[in-house]
């Protein structure tokens, strides 16, 4: 009985958990100071920077936490090792930041940039 349920158990969801919640967390963490931004006259630019810098590396851990695991990357897509090796602690820092610096990309535009 442990045996069939050792080969068939499906660990998908588990590791999109992991992955997505941390993420959750960083946005909610940003969604004050984003409000504020919103309710001020002024329009927003992206800082494409930021997110080219902090965001996509941080994005590249938190998909390779998953796919994996899902059936689009199953048996072809090899685990990183930073990952592998830190458990559910690199997932989750990265999470926090990849949510954190998604809103935070968000900026207001001063006058003498327009």
């Amino acid at each position: 009985m442990a045996a069939n349920s050792q080969m068939t158990y499906n660990l998908f969801p588990l590791q999109a958990y992991i992955a997505l919640f941390p993420v959750a967390i960083g946005l909610l963490m940003r969604i004050p100071k984003f409000i504020l931004q919103l309710k001020s006259s002024r329009s927003l630019s992206f800082d494409w920077i930021l997110f080219t810098a902090v965001g996509l590396p941080t994005l590249y851990v938190v998909v390779m936490t998953f796919l994996p695991f899902s059936p689009l990357g199953a048996g072809w897509l090899r685990i990183p090792e930073i990952i592998s090796i830190g458990g559910v602690t690199v997932p989750t820092i990265a999470g926090l930041v990849f949510g954190y610096v998604l809103l935070g990309s968000f900026k207001v535009r001063n006058a003498e940039d327009s």
